[in-house]
Order: C-alpha cells, then sequence, then structure tokens
C-alpha cells in the first residue's frame, strides 16, 4: 500500500533523513523508533506533502498504491489527505481550534469529505470515541480542547482520523490509543517501550541513517 524507497529529505543545507526504505501493507502496523532529530516526523509529514517552504525531498521516492504522492499537486493531495490518509500530531491539544466545541470540529472534519448533519456526525463522533474507551463522549462534544485532559485530547484526535475511515493512519507519538480495525497505521514513537504489540515491524531510525526494520532490512545500512 505505502511503499518509500531510498528517502532523503533536507530542510535547507541540512540533511534530516537519509536513504530511507521501508513499506506499510493494509491493515498492518509499523513502528518508526527513533530519538528526538532521528527525522520521524519530518517522513510523516513528507508522506501528507507537507514539507513547508524550507523542506524538500532531495531524493527517493513516496507512492500510495502505486501512485507517486511527491509527483502530486497541493488540490491532487488534498484528495488524500483525512479521506485516505490521516494524521493523529504529537500534541493534539494544540492542533485543535481552542474556541470550537469539539463538537462542531468532527462535524467540519467530516465535511471535507461527505455532506452530514451535525446530528449524524455527533452519533459517529460517540461511537468511534466509545471505541477509544473515553466516557461521557456527548459530554465531550460539548467541550472545549482546553477544558480536556492531554490524554483524552490525545483519544479524541485520534477518533477524528478514525472518524474519517481512513485507509491509513499517521500517528506521531500517539500509538498507545490505537486499535483502528481496518487502517494500516504509521507511528513514530521515541522508544522501544512504547511500541504496542500490534507492530508487526517496529522499524529504527538515527540521524540522518536508514530505517532499520526488526526481522527484515530493506535498506542495509549498518552502524
Amino acid at each position: 500500500m505505502l511503499e518509500i524507497k531510498n528517502l532523503t529529505v533536507a530542510y535547507g543545507s541540512r540533511t534530516v533523513v537519509e536513504d530511507v526504505s521501508f513499506r506499510v501493507e493494509a491493515g498492518e502496523t509499523v513502528s518508526i523508533v527513533g530519538e528526538s532529530g532521528s527525522g520521524k516526523s519530518t517522513i510523516l509529514r513528507a508522506i501528507q506533502g507537507l514539507m513547508g517552504q524550507e523542506g524538500r525531498v532531495l531524493s527517493g521516492s513516496i507512492e500510495f498504491d502505486g501512485v507517486s504522492l511527491l509527483g502530486l499537486k497541493q488540490d491532487e493531495m488534498r484528495r488524500y489527505r483525512g479521506g485516505v490518509i490521516a494524521t493523529v500530531p504529537q500534541q493534539a491539544g494544540l492542533s485543535m481550534d481552542p474556541i470550537t466545541r469539539i463538537g462542531r470540529q468532527f462535524h467540519e472534519a467530516i465535511l471535507t469529505q461527505r455532506k452530514i448533519t451535525r446530528k449524524e456526525s455527533d452519533k459517529l463522533a460517540c461511537e468511534c470515541m466509545r471505541s477509544l474507551s473515553l466516557k461521557e463522549p456527548e459530554k465531550i462534544l460539548r467541550s472545549y480542547p482546553a477544558m480536556l485532559s492531554g490524554g483524552t485530547n490525545q483519544r479524541v484526535a485520534l477518533a477524528m482520523a478514525m472518524v474519517m475511515e481512513p485507509r491509513l493512519i499517521l500517528a506521531d507519538a500517539a500509538h498507545a490509543y490505537i486499535r483502528p480495525a481496518s487502517a494500516a497505521v504509521l507511528a513514530a514513537e521515541r522508544t522501544e517501550q512504547a511500541v504496542s504489540a500490534d507492530s508487526l515491524r517496529p522499524c529504527y531510525l538515527r540521524a540522518p541513517q536508514a530505517v532499520r526494520q526488526r526481522n527484515l532490512v530493506e535498506n542495509a545500512r549498518h552502524e
């Protein structure tokens, strides 16, 4: 499904990801493990085409179902974001609109992909939050992000991603909460202890160095 080959990424003149290769199959969970600055979040941003003005892919490829994501224009890439490839940010509370209630943010997110009434979106949101063991989801929908704990906001962000029914979820240090029924997951984690038992092929990343996979080395550059 998702295949990255020989990816090298730089910000300005500094290379932050070098010669990385790995793949994520449908329904599979893969974790990228590495210390701060190893390039985990950069890889997730590169997949989404959100590198900013300074970031650029120097070489390599990123393909989703055989389609080169690097070759897509921004309006074409927007069709993938959310509905096909969803994201759970590292600090979910800061990524949400602080002056908009959670229920409305759910509704607006779903509206980017399809028409839906507020009543229908509230029902879907509550179902998704209950699946993540969030208590009193109706109360959460009436809340602002600042009224919720950091852990609750993280699960709410995951619910917002899952309610879109994506095929792939990109999770930045949020993997512990993820139990999607159908979507594949690519998670970025700082330590091996944070990796879920669901992760079939943990990847190890050092800056700047290729990803190495336990039991499956796809770009054999060792120390």
